[in-house]
């Protein structure tokens, strides 16, 4: 729906959404997260193995961003 409303690509949208989440402090790095998203958008439409690799070793540095924003939004519900 937001891609109707702001013409605007997927990527464009989920990174904004990031930035405004860093704004709010819901998370404590956007280049980071936005990072996570660049590489999830490599492996989309692409069967590179190289990029496949690249993506699969980013995984372990994922997790503690996830758990990390799991975290303050159960504290932001609280």
């Amino acid at each position: 729906m937001l891609q109707e409303i702001y013409h605007m690509e997927p990527a464009r949208i989920a990174k904004n959404t990031i930035r405004e989440a860093a704004g709010m402090a819901l998370i404590a790095d956007a280049e980071r997260w936005i990072g996570h998203i660049d590489a999830r958008n490599d492996t989309s439409h692409t069967y590179d193995a190289s990029k496949a690799n690249a993506v699969f070793e980013r995984i372990p540095g994922f997790l503690p961003d996830a758990r990390d924003l799991l975290q303050r939004l159960i504290n932001a519900a609280a």
